[in-house]
């Protein structure tokens, strides 16, 4: 079925059509901006925000009976199981590390070599830099390294929003020029090239990204004012050089992930190794383990908030795509692009609404890279730039919105941490989310000006190309009449 008849069909399902499908994804998206405007975005309210937009698809759809079969099969998403469990684990080990005393023992070693407040952000953006291009995962990379490194970055006396940010835009940019990445792999297989070229051609305009971001991290270092005086002294005489021995667990899940293991094996080894590497050290006591203010259950409780966020959010992604809507909306981008110029826009528009309403960049990258192809080689524009663009645009946008799923990941851990200052909101640290937002400003240039575009084939072998899917798309079209 051709991409008309498919988004016709779907919103056929939805009182008010195309409306009536995105309108849950309005009430989604709105709702988050509104609590993050007015400083009560956390976990928990996003998972209410998501839970209101999840009753909206239920009233909108047509047939109510159809509406169970949406739920189950947005519950059984296999990305959706990896997240929940990598959360849960994820919890335990930033506790185990916590208690263990990992924290005072890093403020300790950072004021032994007597590192400067305004150094911290680009250090951090380049360690969490180096851990995700290893492991290919801005998710994993953030629930890994920002229980660790907020309160290290806090207690140097560094600006809360300035340390997150530098947390964050590390693992955004890591993964986006990751070769192992999913969304790099993903994008690459939807405009039907290698990787290897993907990245090639990645470079010059991530690069760029990320020397921009280098530059702003060391230069907001200088400039803004630290946040007190004398945290690092307070924190550094509590410091256990002991405790240093912690950081071998997350060490162990860059290990394993670069020998391609996935992220739920590499959080489980790593958090069974601290919990017996914490346990034979002494850094924590056996009766801490199990404890009702233990380090699993207080682990637990501290990812739990972000369940209902994640569990409705994918519901509402498979009411996306029953409904047709982003093939919809492609249909519409395709009427109007008319150069390459336009094609690469209106493409660039397509993935970030495809974003808007999903807020996993993996996703997005998956419902929108064939709708892109289907514009791009109406242009003869090279598969490695249309790739880049998804991706990219997708990974900037994932770093900076309020409504993103790394923003609520990255609140969720915010939100239990007793370091960062009270009324902390999501708008402290998504303006210091450097790489995202200039990945956003160097492909809106390339696109205004054509930078890096380049075609595909010879105008000759396009115009036979072109004539042959024509061919094609009769015949599918032509076909799906019969049948219907």
């Amino acid at each position: 079925m051709s991409n008309e008849n498919l988004a016709r069909e779907g919103t056929r399902h939805f009182h008010g059509g195309a409306l009536g499908a995105l309108l849950p994804f309005i009430v989604f998206v709105s709702g988050i901006v509104y609590l993050t405007t007015t400083g009560d975005l956390s976990s928990a309210t996003g998972g209410a925000i998501a839970f209101v937009s999840f009753l909206f698809v239920f009233l909108l759809m047509r047939n109510k009976a159809e509406f169970t079969g949406i739920v189950f099969r947005g519950l059984k998403n296999d990305m959706l199981v990896m997240l929940l469990v990598s959360f849960l684990l994820a919890g335990v080990m930033a506790k185990t590390l916590e208690m263990g005393g990992l924290i005072s023992a890093l403020v300790w070693g950072a004021t032994a070599l007597n590192i400067q407040a305004w150094m911290v952000p680009v250090i951090l953006f380049l360690i969490v830099t180096l851990i995700g291009l290893a492991t290919g995962t801005n998710a994993g990379t953030i629930v890994t390294t920002l229980p660790i490194l907020l309160p290290l970055g806090i207690s140097l006396d560094v600006n809360p929003g300035l340390v997150v940010g530098a947390i964050v835009g590390g693992a955004m940019w890591g993964d986006n020029v990751a070769p192992i990445s999913d969304t790099t792999i993903v994008s690459a297989a939807t405009q039907e090239t290698s990787v290897s070229r993907v990245v090639k051609s990645r470079l010059k305009y991530a690069g760029v990204a990320g020397a921009m971001a280098i530059v702003g991290y060391v230069v907001l270092g200088i400039v803004l004012p630290p946040v007190s005086g004398g945290g690092a002294e307070v924190a550094a005489q509590d410091g256990n050089p002991m405790a240093l021995i912690l950081l071998s667990a997350p060490a162990i899940i860059i290990f394993l992930m670069l020998r391609g293991k996935d992220i739920i094996f590499a959080l489980s080894i790593a958090t069974f190794f601290s919990l017996a590497l914490a346990l034979g050290t002494g850094l924590i006591q056996p009766a801490q383990i199990v404890a009702s203010k233990g380090v699993i259950v207080t682990g637990f409780t501290g990812m739990m908030g972000i369940f209902p966020f994640f569990l409705f959010l994918f519901v509402l992604i498979e009411a996306l795509r029953f409904a047709g809507a982003i093939e919809w909306i492609g249909m519409q981008a395709l009427k109007i692009s008319k150069t390459p110029r336009t094609a690469e826009g209106m493409s660039a528009l397509v993935a970030s609404a495809t974003y808007m309403v999903t807020t996993v960049h993996s996703v997005s990258v998956v419902v929108s890279g064939p709708i892109v192809r289907s514009i791009m080689c109406r242009f003869n524009v090279d598969r490695a730039r249309a790739a880049n663009i998804i991706d990219c645009i997708v990974s900037g946008l994932h770093g900076v919105m309020p409504h993103s799923a790394v923003t609520v990941i990255a609140m969720g851990i915010v939100a239990q941490s007793a370091w960062v200052p009270k009324g902390f909101t999501a708008l402290d640290y998504l303006p210091y989310v450097l790489p995202s937002l200039f990945l956003l400003v160097v492909f809106a240039v390339a696109i205004i000006t054509g930078w890096g575009r380049r075609k595909e084939m010879s105008d000759d072998d396009f115009e036979a190309d072109l004539a042959r899917r024509d061919a094609l798309d009769q015949a599918a079209l032509q076909g799906s009449d019969v049948n219907s």
